[in-house]
């Protein structure tokens, strides 16, 4: 629309100026030349540039002649030119000699923002051109004189598919055509021009809570605008639930009658029967002790910050107003506490007043700073417990139908009060508004300062609407004769209590002092030590919450929940007996996509009293059969929905960390291993050997009560080196334990050292705790299976050298100074945590594993760094292992140098390399059509749209190029040649969803699986599946899709051809920090 305005001023009309402008040009200025005064007065060479119309050639003058600093440089290439802040003389040849320039540029802010480094890297790809060597970093100076270095390659594929979708934008301009939404628009300044237009167009994302996946479908069936869903005579469209389907019809029914009433039109819903807990049946009876809540949070630093808690409380029939602020981390933690305080006093008086807001954005926040910061979770434990946080968005949503085209609280207000006034009228105003007080600082409080009074009137008066929407809302439920229905599975729970953790993890935070600048190494890790204490605590928390928020959904909500299984309708099928337990059959709609699978233990949605197992489930036909064990008090509903039963018990891993820390306080004494791992103290390396292997094993053998890490990279032969020197050390008389998250890597890790110990006629004696009894590992007699860990425990410890389990085993006391050694396998999975459980157990401990593959899985928010997987703690955010801290393996011994080269560029900082050998693996194919390459990353471009984690589409055109590689050759490291078979190509896929259809479009005998599946495995060929069609709608989002760690694994699964099928629409997703920024920059490079 900009580019309409210029071509054709006057001719469509902007919104009225707002404050999402950059609003402070000349502090920038001034900024800017304070930092240049900085640079002068440090006595660097500093070229001061003057604006005209030779700019360009001065500037260029000016680095051949190679001062240290060029300000205000003008720099141009094709279609970009601009003016740099600074150019910053660099190490490193390029055409003017032995040196080149690095673009760093001043901004008025405390922390970087993803278009600062688009900017940077623009000025980087102009320096390129105009002296031969892309600058490897780029630099923001912030407002607090902070330089962030920013390495250019991880930001500079996201920036070229900017750009080249900018430039294709302006070459394809037509003002008379109109782009398609994805209903998540920033119009700016056109957005009354925008809304016209899809008003004009009877656009159906008109339609209040569609989704683009349902537009796609009704769209199918010929349903194209909102005005022909009102009219439709369809009673069922494809892969859309009935109920929804009906639920869109009334909604754009009542959205085009209320057009132009003050007023819009509603309906209530009445709570079905068998599932009345759903609307206002959740609207609790009024307490004089209420409160009414509202949160403003600044976005743009990660992380977030909350920064303004406010409540409208009353008091003698008056409306009062509280708030709270925090404009830092500690503020906000004391912000929050003063909250959580204040709100346990009036509990204390009325355990049946209840705190309202509209969103689940207050909720969140709540759980996630009590976590965060590892303070008041016992009090927020209990009032979740109590369920004293009522979301009206969900009454709202479940209970009614409203004609208007979003069901903000800004327009439900257009039916209990009048339009608002004041500066700030909308969430997005308030961010910017506190985006121009931290630049401008007009006082530091909000009876100093105007913004922040501003702020505070705008929050104010959401809290004030929140009263009067409960009110309304009461109201109605009155009315309509709609009773309250308290939640019957947790109301008699008992309070949570302190445990003897907590009290300890108070004890050691409470010892902390303000000044840790004496010991902060100390200070570092006792706080660090206090936080894990509960770290398994805050990773169940989420399991809980999640089964409330579903057990509080409607129907259709769960339906459209992909890890649940809704509509579940009983058959006229007798229920079957299976032992003790009896088994009962439900159908359901076979377009409802689900992730649960057989053999799988559920809740029932409306009553979590009650539980069951999937026993049998067929997608396809739309049935499943659960089985109910023996102690069921009465047989299921004849209609339910399935949640998933996920939380997995860690007693034994938080008993062993409660003794460890405990032993602490009293002592101040840790687990040497544990104490030099957790103080990051590097080991002693041998380096003298002629092997890395050889150099491990002599390390390893050195080791004196202390900790290594070994990094291994995809094929680089981690599992072997680890076999070695486990054997090594088995040899010596050794005892070693290996442990890892999942069995399987515990299996693989043992199994290679039997192996070896075959091959040099070796005899030990090992023992595997649980897993899988009938794996091959048990075909070498040195191997004993024990199914449970009372087995190991009872068992005289001085019967097995080498053992393999879980930390359940490794933490328990009985087990406490058994080991010589620890082996952890997938390290950069295992939680420091569970580390932290099982250290007692051994004196020395290894290390094996990569942080930049598949990362430890976490649900929580944790304090600082608690919730890190071992690997991430040590090497913070270090790509490759720094010599000084352990070994890094750099050789693959399975990419194609093809493949290796995009792994080792943008994963492992140029580090990896391939053997030789690996340049001889390549494909034969007699007739491509779709490969156009034999080895390396090949992206095929599949065009779809409203596809979130299935594409049919892309399921479509991974069948062509199955067909085009089954007749195909391979050539593998030995230059041997074979027909590739099935077996020869893996098949990822990042949802369960895609997974399942691909088993089903490709057959039984396709490898397919998530990218979770394939870790270790290895094949020819590796087809990706990205399948969403856009990021934002994804579930999980961005942080998931894009993930490096994720992306890494899948593609580093592949020998010679790595093909990744996906929408090239992914490349251009909208990234809101910039994190998310380098993970799309990584499918963009893949896709050059």
């Amino acid at each position: 629309m900009n580019r309409h305005h210029l071509e054709f001023p006057g001719k469509i009309q902007k919104d009225a100026a707002n404050e999402e402008k950059e609003l402070f040009a000349n502090e920038g200025t001034k900024f800017e030349k304070k930092f240049l005064e900085k640079l002068q007065t440090d006595g660097l060479n500093v070229c001061v540039m003057e604006n005209g119309s030779d700019a360009g050639n001065k500037t260029l003058q000016a680095m051949q002649q190679g001062p240290d600093i060029i300000y205000q440089a003008a720099i141009g290439h094709e279609n970009f030119k601009g003016f740099a802040d600074f150019l910053h003389k660099m190490k490193g040849a390029s055409k003017w000699g032995a040196y080149h320039y690095e673009p760093w540029d001043t901004k008025l802010a405390l922390k970087s923002k993803p278009y600062f480094i688009i900017q940077l890297c623009c000025y980087a790809e102009i320096l390129e051109a105009l002296q031969g060597l892309r600058p490897k970093h780029v630099t923001v100076v912030l407002r607090d004189g902070k330089e962030s270095k920013f390495r250019t390659n991880n930001f500079y594929y996201f920036y070229l598919e900017l750009k080249k979708a900018f430039l294709e934008q302006m070459a394809a301009f037509d003002p008379k055509i109109i782009p398609e939404p994805i209903g998540n628009e920033d119009f700016r300044n056109w957005s009354k021009h925008a809304e016209k237009i899809l008003e004009d167009a009877d656009h159906l994302i008109r339609v209040a809570n569609i989704k683009v996946s349902q537009i796609k479908k009704l769209r199918d069936a010929g349903i194209n605008t909102l005005t022909a869903l009102t009219q439709t005579e369809l009673a069922h469209v494809k892969k859309l639930e009935p109920n929804i389907f009906n639920r869109l019809k009334i909604q754009a029914r009542l959205q085009l009658a209320s057009k132009n009433l003050d007023k819009p039109l509603f309906e209530v819903i009445v709570p079905i029967a068998h599932n009345p807990r759903r609307g206002l049946a959740l609207l609790p009876p009024a307490s004089a002790k209420d409160i009414f809540f509202d949160m403003e949070g600044y976005t743009l630093i990660e992380g977030g910050l909350e920064y303004l808690f406010g409540i409208t409380h009353v008091e003698d029939e008056e409306n009062k107003f509280i708030d709270f602020w925090g404009h830092n981390r500690a503020e906000e933690k004391k912000a929050f506490e003063n909250f959580i305080d204040w709100v346990g006093q009036r509990y204390k008086q009325d355990a049946q007043m209840h705190i309202y807001h509209y969103g689940n954005y207050e909720i969140a926040a709540v759980r996630r700073l009590a976590q965060r910061h590892g303070t008041r979770e016992a009090e927020v434990d209990n009032l979740l417990r109590s369920e004293i946080f009522i979301d009206l968005y969900q009454i709202v949503k479940q209970g009614l139908l409203i004609g208007e085209p979003k069901y903000s609280i800004k327009n439900l207000e257009h039916l209990y009060q009048e339009a608002r006034s004041g500066d700030v009228k909308t969430a997005g105003a308030s961010l910017v508004y506190y985006q121009r007080w931290l630049e401008e600082q007009d006082g530091p409080t909000w009876q100093e300062s105007k913004i922040l009074c501003d702020i505070r009137d705008y929050n104010r008066d959401d809290c004030d609407s929140t009263l009067l929407l409960t009110e309304w809302l009461r109201a109605l439920q009155i009315e309509k004769s709609i009773s309250f229905i308290p939640q019957r599975a947790i109301e008699d729970s008992p309070p949570h209590e302190i445990s003897d953790a907590e009290k300890l993890a108070q004890r050691l935070l409470a010892e902390i002092p303000e000044d840790k600048s004496a010991q902060p190494e100390k200070w570092r890790v006792q706080a660090l030590l206090a936080h894990l204490l509960l770290f398994h605590k805050r990773e169940e928390k989420p399991v809980w919450w999640a089964m409330f928020d579903r057990h509080a959904m409607s129907d259709e909500e769960l339906i459209e929940d992909i890890d649940c299984l809704g509509g579940l309708q009983r058959t006229t099928r007798a229920a079957e007996a299976i032992k003790k337990s009896t088994l009962y059959e439900y159908s359901f709609d076979p377009d409802q996509d689900t992730k649960l699978t057989e053999g799988q233990g559920c809740y029932f949605a409306h009553d979590l009293t009650q539980s069951a197992t999937i026993e049998y489930l067929d997608i396809k036909a739309g049935i499943v059969k659960i089985k109910l064990g023996p102690k069921a008090q009465h047989p299921p509903a004849e209609r339910l929905a399935l949640i998933p039963q996920e939380n997995v018990p860690a007693k034994a891993i938080t008993d062993s960390i409660y003794r460890t820390v405990l032993n602490y306080e009293q002592t101040g004494a840790l687990p040497k291993a544990l104490n030099d791992f957790l103080f990051r103290i590097p080991p002693q390396i041998k380096r003298g050997a002629t092997s890395l292997t050889e150099i491990a094993i002599q390390t390893v053998e050195n080791l004196e009560e202390s900790t290594l890490c070994i990094q291994g990279p995809p094929g680089c032969g981690k599992t072997f080196t680890g076999a070695e020197i486990i054997l090594q050390l088995l040899k010596n008389g050794k005892r070693v334990g290996i442990a890892s998250n999942g069995h399987k890597a515990i299996s693989n890790l043992m199994k290679e050292v039997a192996k070896k110990a075959v091959r040099d006629n070796f005899n030990f004696r090992g023992v595997k705790v649980a897993g899988d009894e009938h794996d091959e590992l048990f075909n070498y007699s040195s191997i004993t299976y024990l199914e449970k860990t009372a087995a190991y425990i009872n068992r005289p410890q001085n019967q097995a050298y080498l053992v393999g389990a879980t930390a359940w085993v490794f933490s328990r006391a009985e087990v406490v100074g058994t080991f010589d050694y620890l082996f952890v396998d997938e390290a950069g999975q295992v939680a420091l945590a569970n580390l932290v459980g099982m250290a007692p157990s051994t004196k020395n401990i290894v290390l094996l594993g990569d942080q930049m593959q598949l990362g430890q899985p976490v649900r929580g928010s944790h304090p600082e760094e608690s919730g890190l997987s071992v690997l991430d703690y040590l090497l913070q955010d270090h790509a490759t292992i720094p010599e000084d801290l352990g070994i890094f393996l750099p050789t693959t011994y399975r990419m194609h140098p093809d493949v290796c080269a995009f792994i080792s560029e943008m994963v492992y900082e140029g580090r990896l390399a391939s053997v030789p050998d690996t340049k001889n693996q390549r494909l034969n194919i007699p007739k491509p059509r779709h490969l156009i390459k034999n080895s390396g990353v090949l992206f095929i471009p599949v065009n779809h749209e409203g596809n979130t984690q299935g594409s049919d589409e892309e399921i479509a055109v991974i069948q062509e190029i199955t067909q085009e590689l089954l007749g195909s050759s391979f050539t593998d490291a030995k230059g041997k040649t074979r027909i590739l078979s099935p077996q020869d190509i893996l098949y990822v896929a990042p949802y369960n969803m895609q997974v399942n259809r691909l088993k089903q479009a490709l057959g039984e005998q396709a490898r397919v699986g998530s990218v979770d599946k394939f870790q270790g495995q290895e094949a020819p060929v590796v087809i990706l599946s990205m399948c969403a069609s856009n990021a934002e709608g994804s579930p999980r989002g961005i942080e998931f899709l894009f993930n490096k760690n994720r992306l890494n694994v899948a593609i580093s699964r592949a020998q010679c051809l790595a093909i990744v099928v996906g929408n090239p629409a992914l490349a251009r997703t909208n990234c809101s920090s910039i994190k998310q920024m380098e993970m799309v920059n990584l499918f963009c490079r893949l896709m050059n």
